[in-house]
Order: structure tokens, then C-alpha cells, then sequence
């Protein structure tokens, strides 16, 4: 059995997830309208300490700002520190009831946060009134997903595709939930389309070189997985892992372990590898090295609170060590 896409995704989405842009100018009276412009300027171009600055000095002044709280909350999430980020976006919905804007930053901080449930909630809130936010439907979508709430996931990743035709992320979300309904064309077809968008994304290249082999296409797969890491300066342990897994279905387990063991050098903390090689190394009859990799990786797994890749590890051990 495959493991589901959405115990894989959350490491990579922590990185590939495209934060939204900055607030949309209100028409309303605040007297600090000039400032709040600057501020989300410069946390739209990445400029962290002056928008910090500027919400800082503004709340100094008027402590009850809303778009100022809103405004240090985005910062606090760009700078990882979430629990700061949600509070404040929080505090800002309090005290103005009419910003919207709010909820759309909570419920990315929600995904960041793995707190799917809330991340529905919080979703849902802003696209009450913006029900063609594709990023806001993306979201949602990936929340969904992680609920299990197929349907769901699907209804928001079609609308999400929908609106912004040329944004790579509406299909690559979509590929994700066709993965884990097990429709591999489907899934197959949106990564191509994504990574047609956008083809110097490595984050792109690692999802059609998973939907080919998700689609038995390992021969696919390799040819081009080995002619995209050629381009890549870094290649991800994700590339490294899909070429296992490929290599692998078509018995080339040499450049198997080749290949996963390239992948626990950038990332030798993923439970998934370890598991992966501890498959290899079984095919390859080497018992011992496999049976210390399933137990590597079921001790990540419970670290995580992975329960699939806990349980696919312990499978594996009763296998090789009846």
C-alpha cells in the first residue's frame, strides 16, 4: 500500500506553501493608513524588521489598530513564530469584526500549524465573503485532505483551478488529493500540469516524479527524475526517494539503495527513508541491516505521531523477524 500523500506533504508544503500577498487597502478613516500601506509593502517584498517596525510604533500609538495586529501577525508568521502569528490575527477579527483579512492569514498559520480542523473553520470564514480566493480554496482543499473529506478537498481544488488557471499550486494541490483517492491518471495529469507552469520548481518536478511512479510509469519516472536531478544544484531527499521507489519496482535495487541512501544524507531524520531502504536491503537479503532500518524508522514514526508509517514499519519487522 502506498502511503498517503498527506503524511508525506506537510514537510515539503512547509517550504513550498506561497504565502498570500500583502492586505488589500481598506477605504476606511484609519489615521494610520499611510504607515499600514508601508508595512504591508514591505512584508510583501520580504522586508520583515520594517514591517515589524512599523506595526510596533503604530500599536505604541494606538493599541486597539486591528490591521496593525494583522499586520505583526503576518510578520510573526513569516518569521515561524506561529503561535504569536495566530494570536494576533486573532486579536485583530476582535476588535474589528468587518476585517476580513484576518481569517485568510489564520487559516494558512492553521496548515503550518497541522491543525486541519481549524484551518476548516478559519478557511471557511473568509470565503464567506470571497468565495473565488483561490489561495483561501487551496487551503482548504489541502485540509480537507488531511480529514479525509475527499469530496470535500475536491469540490475546493476544482473552484481553487478554476479562478486562476495559470497558478501551478491549484494543481499541484489537486494531484495530492487524486493521489490519495488512488485516481494516479487523474494525479498524474494535474502534476504535469503544474510542473508545465513551472518548470524550474523542484518542488514541481518531485510531484510528477511521484505521480509517474504512483502510476506504475517507473521506467518514466527514472528518465526523468535522473535528467531533472543533472539541472538541480540541491536535490531534495524527496527526488532521491522517488527514484528509490522506482528503481526498486523494476528490481534495479543497486541504484535503489543508491539512491535512498543519497536521500537520508539530506534528510536523516525522515522516517519514510529509513523504511524505504529497510525494503531494499530485504530484497537484497540483507536481513540484519534491514531489520535495524524498520526499527530507524518506526522510531521516527512514534516521534512523529505517524501513525501509518509506525504501523508499515512494525508490518515489516514481523516480516523479517517472524
Amino acid at each position: 500500500m502506498l502511503a498517503p500523500i498527506r503524511f508525506l506533504m506537510w514537510s515539503a508544503l512547509a517550504l513550498a506553501i506561497v504565502l498570500p500577498s500583502a492586505a488589500p487597502a481598506r477605504a476606511d478613516d484609519n489615521p494610520y493608513r499611510t504607515q499600514l500601506d508601508a508595512g504591508w509593502k514591505a512584508y510583501n517584498t520580504d522586508d520583515d524588521t520594517a514591517a515589524m517596525k512599523i506595526a510596533l510604533d503604530i500599536l505604541s500609538k494606538d493599541p486597539k489598530n486591528a490591521e496593525a495586529y494583522s499586520l505583526r501577525g503576518s510578520v510573526y508568521w513569516d518569521l515561524h513564530q506561529l503561535d504569536k502569528a495566530y494570536q494576533d490575527q486573532q486579536t485583530a477579527v476582535k476588535l474589528d469584526h468587518g476585517y476580513d483579512w484576518p481569517w485568510r492569514q489564520m487559516c494558512g498559520i492553521d496548515i503550518d500549524r497541522d491543525n486541519s480542523q481549524q484551518a476548516v473553520s478559519d478557511c471557511s470564514k473568509y470565503i464567506e465573503t470571497n468565495p473565488r480566493d483561490g489561495y483561501t480554496r487551496r487551503q482548504r482543499a489541502l485540509a480537507y485532505d488531511d480529514l479525509e473529506r475527499y469530496t470535500d478537498a475536491l469540490d475546493d481544488a476544482n473552484i481553487a483551478v478554476t479562478v486562476d488557471q495559470q497558478n501551478p499550486w491549484g494543481y499541484e494541490y489537486r494531484c495530492y488529493i487524486y493521489r490519495d483517492m488512488e485516481k494516479h491518471d487523474e494525479a498524474l495529469a494535474d502534476c504535469q500540469k503544474a510542473f508545465d507552469l513551472s518548470p524550474s520548481n523542484q518542488t514541481q518536478v518531485e510531484n510528477l516524479g511521484l505521480a509517474m511512479v504512483d502510476d506504475l510509469k517507473y521506467k518514466e519516472a527514472i528518465a526523468f527524475l535522473t535528467a531533472q536531478r543533472a539541472k538541480l544544484t540541491k536535490p531534495s531527499g524527496a527526488l532521491y526517494d522517488a527514484l528509490a521507489r522506482a528503481y526498486h519496482a523494476v528490481n534495479d535495487d543497486a541504484n535503489a539503495l543508491q539512491s535512498v541512501n543519497a536521500g537520508i544524507a539530506i534528510d536523516p531524520n525522515n522516517g519514510y527513508y529509513y523504511w524505504r531502504r529497510a525494503q531494499i536491503e530485504a530484497a537484497l537479503k540483507q536481513t540484519d541491516a534491514a531489520i535495524a532500518d524498520a526499527k530507524k524508522a518506526e522510531r521516527l514514526a512514534i516521534d512523529a505521531q505517524n501513525n501509518y508509517l509506525a504501523g508499515e514499519a512494525d508490518k515489516l519487522l514481523q516480516q523479517l523477524n517472524p
